[in-house]
């Protein structure tokens, strides 16, 4: 995964996962957090994540809701 790649939610059960475009799991959201995201979702509010920052394992993300 390098900077400027694009990633995407995936509901897995109750939560969300931050997945990249192999599908690979980045990071399991909590139950809060993931409720949150399903709030917006159902308010047909669009998001987009995408990686600002890597410095070896570590990776920033930013995420963006939009209406």
């Amino acid at each position: 995964m390098e900077q400027w790649d694009n990633l995407f939610l995936e509901k897995s059960g109750e939560a969300y996962n931050i997945i990249d475009k192999n599908k690979n799991t980045i990071k399991n959201l909590d139950i809060e957090i993931s409720k949150i995201i399903e709030e917006l979702l159902n308010e047909n509010v669009t998001y987009s994540i995408l990686v600002i920052r890597r410095s070896g394992n570590t990776l920033v993300a930013q995420i963006r809701f939009t209406r």
